[in-house]
């Protein structure tokens, strides 16, 4: 996965917006949040990412903000679908299935202290870092998202 950001300028009056780079290449939105098809593509907003292009200062995130239906994707081909439960302020629950082969799964998450890092219970070495109680976060080869409480 390659992050990658672009500029897009709306077009006065209308939903079409134009990329600032290449004016010849445009999205017109028929809805706020979509989906929407790009030849081969489709994309949907799943809710307000967080994300932010400034510093912002650190505020620690309970597990309980976090909580909810939260979707996965990684590179080559699974999937997965999952609920996560707070249980205290520093441990998460991800019970899920994993696709296509629909395997089942109920991890504890622990957080880091003084941190919105959690870590796999037992494996310290798996971790997400959340910058917002709904993600998107991105883990090597994935990412991650909430997709309702």
């Amino acid at each position: 996965m390659l992050p990658y950001s672009d500029a897009w300028d709306r077009e006065r009056g209308t939903n079409r917006f134009f990329k600032r780079k290449n004016p010849g290449e445009t999205i017109h939105y028929s809805s706020s949040g979509g989906p929407l098809c790009l030849g081969i593509a489709c994309t949907l907003r799943c809710g307000k990412c967080g994300l932010s292009a400034t510093p912002q200062e650190f505020r620690n995130i309970s597990a309980k903000e976090i909580e909810g239906c939260w979707g996965c994707v990684c590179m080559p081909a699974f999937a997965a679908v999952e609920q996560r439960i707070a249980e205290g302020e520093d441990t998460l629950w991800h019970k899920g299935v994993c696709l296509p082969f629909f395997l089942p799964y109920n991890d504890a998450w622990d957080r880091n202290q003084g941190t919105n890092t959690f870590h796999k219970r037992n494996k310290a070495d798996e971790e997400l870092r959340y910058t917002s109680p709904g993600g998107p976060l991105c883990f090597g080869p994935g990412c991650t998202a909430r997709c309702g409480k």
